[in-house]
């Protein structure tokens, strides 16, 4: 048994510091408001049947994968349940990713306790990218993009073509992406690389297999007609939609050019002077990735905002923050072995114990907590939803019709969840095809009352929410002719409303629309 904890000290370390951090955390918030219903709908079209935007999913979208497999989850599970589920496994990924690495370089478990600290509160350069922070496609790519990785530093092709396809049919985007950067760093390594180029070729039929969900939706992207709609969906998703993703005059710039800045000459300066060949090829990933940022950089500098929603600062992001701290991990404790070589014992021992009371005291006091809310506020655990909307959504649910269409406002992302009824439109849930980004983008217009302004990024969310909370009567009613909406849900009484009041909670407002 002490051999056994011994031997995967870092793996256990790391896996108990994420569940405590994000086992629990967020559970059906931010993406997974958005990806679990989808998901869940997919595979079973008659859970909030009629909803517009989550039928706009059974059309099959670059998440087929994701959607076959979690929606089936759902099918027996709660939607909780399979947040957690998705999340254990992730966790474990990237827990054994850290082992892998610790023995690479025979870096001792105490060593990534500060580390992990570090990295859970700065694992985005600028453009708010995440690897596990929830249960979603992307996080279920990066967990394979990170088997991938140790699969190429082995030279294992075989594997690493394995997990490399599979996260591209996870998320086209970030499997695409990761691809081209191993492309990339081996180019930047000729010398370690050119006796194993005809293994890569020969097992490159792999990768296309296991992407072949991916690689389906890339083919069919580039050859879909090209739309002419106005205003122009791609500018709608960029501008509107994600400008906190692709658009840097969102980022916090002091932070992207101090953390990003030091990453990229700490990682720079470990390639041209390290003689650990291991170390170098590691080094080689994430400044292979600094291509895409660059290219990111040079089409929002010429204006060039369509294609902007390819993501290109996306991989980046999240690779240039994981990778800088990992590299920083070796030539410290190298620093700090060499120069304090007599002191070796009694410093691990100062190390370890401050690492392990460090790690105590934030799991007793964080993990409890969200283990409790857990529980205790299903399905929504830890999410900040007073009592009111909650109760409210569980009334929708028992008294009104399954496929009842509900006007709602626009920034409550957590209504599927919750109520698990149709709803107008939402912010949050977006779709994917260029003709259903446009349907999003009137939907939206027309409880705000006009067109929305896309120039105007910042100014528009709260302009909505505030139009809702104060929307004319008159405008209810056009809203009702033109989507026939059977439920309002106000965040304010109304008095020309009074004889249709069906519920009251709170702040919350239920009417009946005829």
């Amino acid at each position: 048994m002490l051999n056994f904890l011994k031997k995967y000290q870092v793996f256990i370390a790391v896996f108990l510091f994420l569940i405590g951090k994000h086992l629990f955390k967020y559970i059906l918030l931010v993406n997974e408001a958005d990806l679990l219903p989808v998901a869940k709908h997919v595979v079973n079209p008659d859970w909030i049947p009629g909803d517009w935007y989550l039928g706009t999913n059974l059309e099959g979208n670059y998440r087929f994968l994701f959607n076959m497999i979690f929606g089936s989850l759902a099918t027996f599970l709660p939607l909780e349940a399979v947040s957690v589920v998705g999340r254990l496994f992730f966790i474990t990924v990237f827990s054994y990713f850290a082992q892998q690495i610790s023995n690479y370089y025979k870096i001792p478990f105490w060593f990534f306790i500060p580390f992990l600290f570090l990295y859970s509160n700065n694992h985005s350069v600028g453009a708010r990218e995440w690897m596990i922070n929830g249960l979603e496609s992307k996080s279920i790519a990066y967990s394979f993009v990170l088997l991938a990785i140790l699969r190429w530093l082995k030279k294992d092709f075989k594997l690493f073509f394995l997990f490399c396809g599979l996260a591209v049919s996870f998320h086209v985007l970030v499997g695409a992406f990761a691809a081209l950067t191993f492309v990339i760093a081996m180019f930047m390594n000729p010398h370690e690389f050119k006796p194993y180029i005809s293994s890569f070729f020969r097992n490159s039929w792999i990768g296309v297999v296991a992407g072949s969900f991916g690689l389906f939706f890339i083919l069919k992207f580039l050859f879909e007609s090209p739309q002419t709609l106005s205003p122009d969906p791609d500018l709608i998703y960029t501008l509107i939609r994600v400008p906190h993703h692709v658009l840097p005059s969102t980022w916090n710039m002091d932070h992207a050019i101090s953390f990003g800045g030091i990453s990229i000459l700490v990682l720079i300066i470990v390639f041209f002077r390290s003689k650990d060949v291991l170390l170098k090829l590691l080094v080689s990933i994430p400044l292979a990735s600094l291509v895409f940022m660059l290219i990111g950089f040079i089409l929002y500098w010429t204006g060039k905002y369509t294609l902007l929603k390819f993501y290109w600062f996306r991989y980046p992001d999240a690779i240039l923050p994981l990778f800088a701290f990992i590299v920083i991990l070796p030539i410290l404790f190298e620093f700090l072995a060499v120069r304090l070589k007599q002191s070796r014992k009694w410093l691990d021992g100062i190390f370890a114990l401050s690492s392990v009371a460090l790690f105590v005291v934030f799991f007793a006091t964080i993990f409890p907590g969200r283990v409790e809310a857990f529980f205790d506020k299903r399905p929504i655990a830890g999410a900040d939803l007073t009592d009111d909307i909650v109760e409210m959504c569980s009334w929708i649910r028992t008294n009104t019709e399954e496929d009842a269409l509900f006007l709602v406002n626009p920034f409550f992302q957590n209504f599927y969840t919750l109520a698990e009824r149709p709803m107008v439109v939402s912010v949050k849930h977006f779709p994917q095809s260029a003709e259903h980004v446009h349907e999003w983008y009137v939907r939206l217009s027309d409880i705000y009352g006009e067109p929305l302004k896309i120039a105007d990024i910042q100014k528009s969310s709260s302009e909505i929410q505030r139009e809702y909370r104060e929307i004319p009567i008159e405008r209810v009613k056009s809203l009702d002719e033109k989507y026939d909406i059977d439920y309002f849900l106000s965040i304010k009484k109304r008095e020309d409303l009074k004889s249709s009041l069906l519920y009251h909670k709170g702040s919350y407002y239920l009417y009946g629309l005829d």
